[in-house]
């Protein structure tokens, strides 16, 4: 009996510890990403800078000195975030403006108050995100499919709308999240109701992530793509890993489920500090080394991502056009 228990205690150790040493072998592929840089001057919007990665970024930022824009959609769910940042940071410049990037109405207002208080924007970090089941059929405020209304037409609306602030600035950016989960999207307007009901599964095909967060996350990259290229404003695409987040809160997983899915999340998953480093990445390095409309994974351009990119050209030229009479649309239906 002694010798099965030491046995057992045996394999378990022999266990724990090749998953130790495989998490150390995955880690050293993450992305890390260090600089001094100081940002004392500077006026950065955060979308969805209360909470996961965005947090991360926020104490980053702040701690930089930064003029830092918290684009939120609730003050109670930022508000000590907001003390506690500006304790730490010793940087009192870190400021709330709601934002609900379901809702084209609340993205107007937030640019009207952004535009009365700040005369430039030297960075747009399009951060926030919604990880929504399918079967949930949620909209946006105007009818839109959540994931594409607010991952990308929300975030899209918003840089289009303050898009002369960041020209007038020198060496502006735009910084958008993204996901290697773009790999798994698709855009076909002819083929599916992207911004209707969205997109669904083929009969047969399975997929643990929502077919309309994966086509969104690809949206996101297409958008980037064009526009580095229409406005001239250095624009990049980031992907920041599989974190540790509250993105997919509004699923319900079953208990055991998340027992049985604890070795591959130890394995891979990464928190919200190390995968903010992918994002810092491209807010802060210099823009002459970073690609405009460039995709980034592991603070490097993908080689990977750029070629299927340039291979969707049309697509994105199209994303664009249609994203521009969805949201002439709907600001018609507003004024009715």
């Amino acid at each position: 009996m002694v010798g099965m228990y030491l046995a057992l205690g045996g394999a378990t150790t022999l266990g724990v510890g090749g998953l130790i040493l495989l998490r150390s072998l995955v880690s050293r592929k993450w992305g890390y990403y260090s600089s001094n840089k100081k940002l004392n001057g500077q006026v950065i919007i955060l979308t969805g800078g209360n909470v996961g990665l965005g947090a991360e970024v926020a104490k980053d930022l702040a701690a930089r000195g930064a003029t830092l824009v918290l684009a939120c959609r609730s003050w109670e769910r930022t508000r000590l975030m907001l003390d506690d940042l500006r304790k730490a940071s010793n940087n009192n410049d870190v400021h709330f403006i709601k934002l609900d990037l379901a809702d084209l109405q609340s993205i107007n207002e937030f640019v009207k108050e952004f535009a009365a208080k700040y005369t430039r924007l030297d960075s747009l970090i399009c951060n926030a995100g919604v990880w929504v089941p399918m079967e949930q059929g949620r909209k946006t405020e105007q009818g839109f499919e959540i994931h594409a209304g607010v991952n990308h037409l929300g975030h899209y609306y918003l840089t289009k709308s303050l898009l002369e602030l960041l020209k007038s600035t020198a060496n502006s950016r735009v910084v958008v999240v993204s996901s290697g989960l773009s790999k798994q999207g698709k855009f076909d307007m002819e083929a599916y109701d992207h911004f209707g009901t969205g997109r669904t599964l083929e009969p047969g095909a399975k997929g643990f992530a929502p077919t309309g967060y994966c086509d969104s996350k690809l949206m996101n990259a297409l958008f980037t793509k064009t526009l580095a290229v229409e406005s001239g404003v250095s624009s990049m695409c980031v992907c920041p890993g599989w974190c540790y987040t509250q993105l997919a809160r509004y699923v319900n997983i079953p208990f055991y489920k998340k027992i049985l899915f604890l070795p591959v999340c130890f394995l891979f998953m990464r928190s919200a500090a190390r995968g903010a480093h992918n994002i810092l990445h491209a807010a802060l390095e210099d823009n002459n080394n970073l690609t405009s409309g460039g995709f980034y994974r592991e603070c490097k351009l993908s080689s990977e991502d750029m070629t299927r990119l340039h291979e969707m050209s049309d697509s994105a030229a199209q994303l664009w056009r249609v994203s521009d009479q969805l949201l002439q649309s709907a600001e018609k239906d507003e004024k009715k």
